[in-house]
């Protein structure tokens, strides 16, 4: 029992290591746009979440849904680039990371750039 415990956090550690965050970006075309509400009984998951989706296209090697990504209530300032991007049929460039998945397997948004 004395080695378990020692050895666990080794092996917690080198598992840490080894989990790394796969921050991507790439161009999307915004196809639609799907808000949900703060209280949603059904989908509690999703309570909150905006879901944008875009032209289906892999999220470089990550295993993102291709089709989507999930902007959280916080992050009103990149859903306004987002609107204004979507209103005037421009393509901008998402970032999404794999690490933070809010209804898996959409990834969430980290950033929005704007041509």
């Amino acid at each position: 029992m004395k080695i378990l415990l020692p050895l666990s956090f080794v092996l917690l550690f080198f598992t840490s290591l080894t989990v790394i965050a796969k921050p991507v970006v790439r161009d999307v075309v915004i196809e639609r746009i799907h808000p949900m509400a703060m209280d949603r009984t059904h989908c509690p998951s999703c309570s909150g979440i905006t879901r944008i989706y875009v032209n289906n296209v892999a999220w470089g090697d990550t295993a993102c849904r291709g089709d989507a990504a999930d902007l959280l209530k916080e992050d009103e300032h990149i859903l306004s680039i987002l609107l204004a991007a979507w209103i005037s049929g421009k393509s901008i460039q998402l970032e999404v990371n794999d690490s933070v998945t809010p209804i898996a397997p959409v990834c969430k948004i980290t950033a929005a750039y704007i041509k």
